[in-house]
């Protein structure tokens, strides 16, 4: 495991600066199978919906359930996973965060990354901050975009579509996955009309769109868990949340399974 550290991502440079000591050894040995990156930035350009949620558990669970050396990069200058992460009281996180608000992340990350021996990366990407966020698109395999079913909040994402479809035309290899976020309990989005609204809205010329069938739903825990530091897996592990999210990494771990394949 690793301990929370004010550590930082130089802007430019591809080195570390920490004032801990990392206690986790990599995955993969040096003799073993080629060492495969996967980069995955979670952005919209709306607040509010659910990315650094998204990111701090899907860490969690790519370490705890997938066995896999996760790097989670704060890109954020309100730092909101740090904030999250500083409320352990002491307590070590199960992967690394850095923080890395920075509009040269595509430049600096990939060393950084292959240096640390990472199977993932996550960039939890600001709100609103269009430079941070093209550079993480940039240098990510694939991308996230939490959507709340509410058109107040499809409205509000119209700019983080401008900017996937403006990244895809120099990278069409950019995968992108929607992730209905903070579902109202009795909103009832699973018809095929509704999904497919929600496909209409966030199409991207070039680029293949995946909306995710698992669905997050509004909880209680997962609102109280970043006040204890925790993920929803430490915090209420037999939640609905935490089968959620056990789900939805699930899920993104099996789209991304095929480039995994194809580099080994």
């Amino acid at each position: 495991m690793h301990t929370c550290s004010s550590t930082r991502l130089r802007a430019g440079r591809t080195s570390l600066v920490t004032n801990h000591t990392s206690h986790c050894s990599p995955v993969l040995s040096a003799a073993s199978v080629p060492h495969v990156l996967t980069t995955v930035a979670i952005t919209n350009s709306k607040g509010g919906v659910g990315k650094t949620t998204i990111a701090f558990n899907l860490a969690h669970a790519l370490v705890s359930f997938h066995n896999q050396k996760v790097l989670l990069v704060d890109a954020d200058p309100h730092t909101s996973a740090t904030a999250w992460a500083s409320q352990r009281n002491g307590n070590r996180l199960p992967f690394n965060l850095i923080q890395g608000a920075h509009e040269t992340l595509h430049r600096s990350l990939p060393a950084v990354a292959q240096e640390g021996r990472y199977d993932f990366v996550l960039v939890d990407c600001p709100a609103g901050v269009e430079k941070i966020t093209r550079s993480a698109l940039l240098v990510s395999d694939a991308v996230i975009v939490p959507v709340p079913p509410a058109a107040l909040d499809f409205l509000g994402s119209a700019s983080v579509v401008e900017l996937l479809r403006d990244v895809v035309a120099v990278k069409p290899e950019l995968r992108v996955m929607l992730a209905i976020s903070r579902k109202p309990p009795r909103n009832r989005l699973r018809s095929k009309d509704a999904r497919n609204s929600v496909l209409q809205f966030f199409a991207v010329d070039g680029a293949s769109v995946l909306l995710l069938k698992t669905e997050i739903n509004e909880n209680e825990y997962l609102t109280r868990a970043p006040g204890e530091g925790k993920s929803i897996f430490e915090f209420k592990p037999r939640s609905n949340a935490a089968q959620e999210f056990n789900s939805l990494t699930e899920e993104v771990v099996e789209c991304l399974r095929p480039r995994e394949m194809a580099a080994g």
